[in-house]
């Protein structure tokens, strides 16, 4: 049975409850016998909404973990395209100072020529 049938399944029996208290109720009802039928009132509506309160929490809890998730794999993600470009940028240096040209530097790593000629200008700062 799933958390929702069983929530239906209480407020049915609320409601019989309810009609049942209503027939019996009479009106010279102390305030203790009052506030006996309002507490168990209140635990039965508390019972029937328990289910699905658990189960948005769940949901909840569900998303915040797929958005860290997420969140992860974007870093981890940004991570390696930042590793790589340190290589190219590494592989660049080392054309360079083997005395390669620019142009060819920039097909080989496929790095872009303003950064290429930037690597060059520090190598010679």
């Amino acid at each position: 049975m799933t958390p929702l049938d069983e929530a239906g399944e209480l407020e049915v029996k609320m409601a019989q409850l309810l009609a049942q208290n209503h027939k019996e109720e009479d009106h010279s009802a102390t305030q203790d016998q009052y506030f006996a039928y309002s507490a168990r009132l209140k635990w039965i509506l508390d019972e029937a909404a328990f289910p699905r309160e658990m189960e948005l929490r769940v949901q909840e809890a569900e998303e915040k973990a797929a958005k860290a998730v997420e969140e992860a794999e974007k870093a981890e993600l940004k991570e390696e395209i930042e590793a790589r470009q340190r290589v190219k940028e590494r592989v660049a240096r080392r054309l360079l100072t083997r005395g390669m040209d620019i142009e060819f530097v920039v097909e080989v790593t496929k790095l872009d020529k303003k950064r290429v000629i930037e690597i060059q200008q520090d190598m010679y700062r």
